[in-house]
């Protein structure tokens, strides 16, 4: 599952949540960058939740 996300980290750049699909579901975070050209550019990646999206009480 991949849900998009406007600016969630607050840095300017779209982001972008997504769910494994290994059985876990287990829930990331890809925050957006700029490269050195001002272009957007993938992001670093967090593990936010270790058990699909059930886990997860709030998103803010």
């Amino acid at each position: 599952m991949i849900a998009g996300a406007a600016d969630a980290d607050g840095n300017g750049v779209a982001d972008m949540w997504t769910t494994t699909n290994e059985g876990s579901g287990t829930l990331m975070f890809y925050a957006g960058a700029t490269g050195a050209a001002g272009h957007p550019v993938d992001g670093e990646r967090t593990t936010v939740g270790a058990s699909s999206w059930s886990t997860i009480r709030s998103v803010s």
